[in-house]
């Protein structure tokens, strides 16, 4: 059973963090379909045709009955699978048809942008300027910051994350017993996540830390939870007035990674000057993002937000897709053991590197099946 976690839980690390090297895109889905010659797509019957509040209402109420992706997965088997809605007066196109997404991500990725849409409406400065929610110039200089977190030394350095999953597995109960593990995932990349970032675990696993995880978790969900609800109400975000909580949820991710980008800065300011950090590319060891990042800038606002891009993904989305899997494996024991068995095969005589990750077929499916299917873009 470790060795399977570990294994998924590596390869989803990998594959949400490497999402930052591709991001998606929001300008014009409408251009694309006539380019292709292909018919426009339906539009959703709101009968509040104004502000659209009547799926507005649904969809919140969906999120709140842990509903939403049955929803929308209706939505698009009813009006096919790219659908045009009003939401707060503003035209939005959700989009599930593997061409339009293959476009705005590959073959057409300079003809899309997402700054447009997401500059304004983001939530105060939450996310401010970084991979995310910038372009041209912007998006290409994060990206270059970030980069080096791909080299194949860094991607293949297994033993830091075995330690963690080691102490995840630990917490597992063995009585049968039923235990929630979605919460175990959140701290298990939280410890992860926080060590290739900033160089030091949060070790929220171990008994002996003494970071308030659950805390920090919490706050960090209500961040997410303002963002999306002002993203979703565009230019009538205001009428969420001055939501404290929200607002003191940002405080406090600020301040812990603020935290860690100051002592950075002070570490470098008393390094000698010829003193440098070693590549990505000189050992699984000595890549650390904040201090590659640091020798570009030492802006600590700058620093900031580009961390929070990268630990955004590295983190929350990674936890949920892999409690999602175990989800569904933990109902089918078939498919389970199934890959159990290729895992194991695999790694019975051989140490696991990069490319035998890659080689395991079973597991990309397993992967793959589990990967939303919607992809939502804003004109």
């Amino acid at each position: 059973m470790d060795s399977t976690i570990a294994l998924i839980s590596f390869a989803l690390l990998f594959l949400s963090v490497a999402y930052l090297s591709r991001r998606p895109s929001a300008a014009g889905i409408l251009l694309l379909d006539r380019r292709q010659s292909t018919s426009s797509p339906l539009k959703y019957p709101h009968k509040d045709p104004f502000l659209g509040l009547d799926l507005y209402w649904l969809m919140r109420n969906a999120i709140g009955n842990s509903k939403l992706l049955e929803i929308r997965k209706e939505l698009f088997e009813q009006y096919g699978n790219t659908l045009e809605f009003n939401s707060w007066g503003a035209k939005v196109l959700a989009t599930r048809e593997p061409r339009n997404i293959q476009t705005v991500l590959s073959t057409s990725f300079d003809n899309f942008g997402v700054e447009p849409v997401r500059e304004d409406h983001t939530g105060g400065s939450f996310m401010a300027k970084g991979i995310f929610t910038a372009d041209g110039a912007i998006w290409r200089r994060s990206r270059a910051l970030i980069r080096p977190t791909f080299a194949r030394s860094q991607i293949g350095n297994f033993d830091s994350l075995q330690a963690h999953v080691d102490r995840l597995i630990d917490l597992i109960p063995r009585d049968g017993s039923t235990r929630d593990l979605q919460p175990l995932f959140k701290r298990l990349f939280l410890d992860t996540s926080t060590e290739f970032l900033f160089g030091e675990s949060v070790e929220s696993l171990s008994a002996q830390s003494s970071f308030q995880a659950t805390s920090f978790l919490q706050n960090f969900d209500i961040c997410m939870g303002g963002l999306a609800s002002r993203m979703q109400l565009g230019r009538w975000a205001f009428i969420r007035g001055k939501d404290v909580q929200y607002r003191e949820a940002i405080a406090v991710v600020y301040r812990f990674i603020d935290g860690h980008v100051k002592r950075v800065l002070q570490q470098r300011g008393v390094q000698q000057p010829t003193q440098e950090i070693t590549s990505a590319d000189d050992g699984p060891q000595s890549y650390i993002l904040l201090e590659a990042m640091a020798q570009e800038t030492q802006d600590p606002m700058d620093l900031r937000y580009q961390l929070l891009h990268v630990f955004f993904p590295a983190h929350d989305s990674t936890a949920i897709a892999v409690s999602d899997m175990v989800f569904h494996l933990a109902r089918r024991p078939d498919q389970w053991s199934k890959l159990r068995s290729e895992i194991l095969a695999a790694t019975s005589e051989k140490s696991l590197t990069f490319e035998l990750l890659k080689s395991m077929k079973y597991l990309r499916h397993v992967i793959n099946e589990s990967k939303s299917g919607g992809l939502k873009l804003m004109m």
